[in-house]
């Protein structure tokens, strides 16, 4: 099966995770690839990398704000205000927080 979209992202979707883990750049898995790429785009990477602590601002704006997390970060997602989890399998999970002010 084929899967063809005609929609583009206009920006990098964002991703939070613990950069600042020392055990980041020693493994060989996408989260090393993300922080070395960074490296070479270091306004880019401080753009689009974002600390898992700060995950609350991330949905802040008039748009809507999608997260997806594997089951065991799905409880720090369902603490964000205004949450809606979409779905979920075995995996991973989808939830949705709507356009929302947080001044």
């Amino acid at each position: 099966m084929t899967c063809r979209s005609t929609r583009t992202l206009k920006k990098p979707a964002l991703i939070a995770s613990n950069w600042d883990d020392p055990a980041v750049p020693k493994s060989d898995n996408w989260r090393k690839e993300l922080f070395d790429a960074a490296r070479f785009e270091p306004t880019l990477g401080k753009n689009v990398l974002r600390p898992l602590v700060k995950l609350d601002e991330l949905s802040c704006g008039t748009v809507t704000t999608w997260f997806l997390a594997s089951p065991a970060q799905a409880s720090r997602v369902a603490a964000l205000t205004g949450v809606q989890r979409v779905y979920a399998d075995r995996n991973s999970e989808l939830w949705r927080v709507p356009a929302r002010s947080c001044s």
